[in-house]
């Protein structure tokens, strides 16, 4: 389940990417052929005006279709629509602040989602208390029904707020040690024989990520920002050292690790989805500015060089370059995916 949740996580990232280019395209009057929700079989479809809606059997992610000129008109309301639009109004044929407006638009929808996503959940913090992460079978602590998850509010009466305030107090205990715990809203007390040291007694402490907000929507969104901010600088630090660090290749994890690693996230609740799933949008919206052909970053760099020589470059050497970034990403991809895949047969095996 928590795979499945990650998945569709997932797609709605790059399917936020593709509403960034279909609103700037409608913004800018450049008439879109389809825009879809996922890939593969249409499951429901509609018919705008000039605009094929699909909403696809494989909800990941999405794509947005322009005209071009070589589209054969459509007479059967199928994958095409029933008549051609201005060809001035093509997207090849728009001026070159058109197409960068058109083009960046998916990236800012990353960060839009992340700076919102922050908003909304607040900032991340470490919990004031201390709480049980992991009680061992057939322990004491096991014996004193001490649960993973429980809250330790005190311990022999002395208030026990952090993992080594823990440790510290039933190091200095008598025989028994008695804990004043919060489970599921209620608070019990539990007791258990003198251990020494805390693992003798089969529990692991820790303290938890919590979410902080302010509750004023103003500050929220200036922290939404600011957060987005820093985390862009951090991003960007760790994408120079792996292009300069000899291991780069190692610390990059593909489709399959970006899964496994968000499922994680799905399983300690839906706020440390949320925001690890903002990280990752943040992370899609840099790497798709690089300058790599097939790339947004690749199509703002050409059309930079046709803002350059005032004219437009050779449509047939655009789309080779394309098509070789293209197949070289998707040949990166794949080693990627390999190695994520040894990596957990390794795992389990």
């Amino acid at each position: 389940m928590n795979v499945l949740l990650a998945i569709v996580a997932l797609g709605v990232l790059i399917f936020i990417h593709e509403l960034g280019h279909f609103l700037a395209s409608r913004a800018v009057r450049v008439p879109v052929q389809e825009f879809a929700l996922g890939f593969g079989p249409a499951i429901l479809r509609y018919r705008g005006k000039e605009t094929l809606y699909r909403f696809n059997v494989i909800p990941f992610g999405g794509y947005v279709r322009f005209f071009e000129a070589g589209d054969p008109p459509a007479s059967d309301g199928s994958s095409a629509v029933p008549y051609r639009p201005d060809p001035d109004r093509f997207f090849t044929a728009r001026p070159v602040w058109e197409k960068v407006v058109i083009t960046a638009a998916g990236v800012i929808g990353n960060f839009a989602l992340a700076v919102a996503v922050f908003a909304l959940v607040g900032t991340p913090a470490l919990s004031k208390h201390a709480y049980i992460m992991k009680v061992f079978p057939s322990s004491l602590a096991a014996k004193a029904d001490l649960h993973p998850g429980d809250k330790v509010l005190t311990i022999n009466g002395q208030t026990a707020d952090s993992p080594q305030r823990v440790v510290q107090i039933i190091q200095r205990s008598p025989s028994q040690v008695t804990f004043r715990l919060e489970r599921g809203g209620r608070v019990l007390t539990r007791s258990s024989a003198k251990a020494y040291p805390t693992e003798r007694l089969g529990i692991m402490v820790g303290q938890t990520m919590i979410f902080q907000r302010s509750g004023n929507p103003l500050l929220d969104l200036a922290d939404g920002f600011r957060q987005t901010w820093i985390l862009v600088g951090q991003i960007l630090h760790g994408l120079g050292r792996l292009f300069t660090s000899r291991s780069g290749f190692n610390q990059v994890t593909g489709p399959v690790g970006v899964v496994q690693v968000t499922a994680g996230a799905a399983r300690q609740g839906p706020g440390f989805l949320a925001y690890f799933v903002a990280i990752i949008s943040i992370q899609l919206g840099i790497v798709n500015l690089l300058p790599i052909p097939g790339l947004d970053g690749g199509h703002l760099l050409i059309f930079g060089i046709e803002a350059l020589k005032r004219r437009p470059l050779n449509p047939a050497r655009v789309g080779w370059v394309n098509l070789m970034g293209i197949l070289l990403l998707l040949t990166f991809m794949v080693a990627v995916t390999f190695r994520d895949i040894a990596r957990l047969l390794k795992i389990s095996g």
